[in-house]
């Protein structure tokens, strides 16, 4: 039942959206968005999010995920890089950085993410986190991958 209400909360709240209701959260519009699929207004609500929020990291990680779905990996893979650039251990910025580079078929800049992430994380547990990324599957399995996993150090974390 209460999946069914859930159904019922996010078709009252698309509607209001259709009926361009003001006042509807961008939060709300970017959830919705997401769970129908239209990836072209969850990026337009994650926008508003990045406005009112003034570029918070953790939505700027968001819309990095989300720019790596509908095709525009090169804008994710800019964001997710200036992200764990700032905050060398914000890992999201690593992981969303790894996959835009997949979805680009750059190999190499998902290693030079690699190499970047190991300078404050071990490889070991790198590779535990990147197991959780289906995308990612092709790239783990690259022998300059397996190579950079049996060469890395391990790092001293803090």
């Amino acid at each position: 039942m209460a999946s069914r209400g859930g159904e019922l909360a996010i078709k009252s709240v698309q509607a209001e959206i259709e009926e361009g209701r003001p006042g509807i959260s961008p939060v709300l519009r970017y959830n919705v968005a997401i769970a129908h699929g239209d990836y072209p207004a969850a990026l337009r609500a994650m926008d508003e999010v990045l406005q009112e929020t003034h570029d918070s990291r953790l939505f700027q990680a968001l819309k990095c995920e989300l720019l790596t779905k509908p095709h525009h990996a090169k804008e994710g893979f800019r964001m997710a890089t200036e992200i764990y650039q700032l905050n060398p251990y914000a890992f999201a910025g690593y992981v969303y950085a790894a996959v835009a580079a997949v979805a680009m078929a750059d190999f190499n800049a998902a290693q030079a993410v690699m190499h970047d992430w190991s300078q404050v994380y071990a490889p070991a547990k790198i590779d535990a986190l990147l197991q959780t990324q289906p995308e990612l599957e092709a790239f783990r399995r690259s022998p300059a991958y397996q190579a950079w996993l049996k060469a890395a150090p391990p790092v001293s974390e803090p």
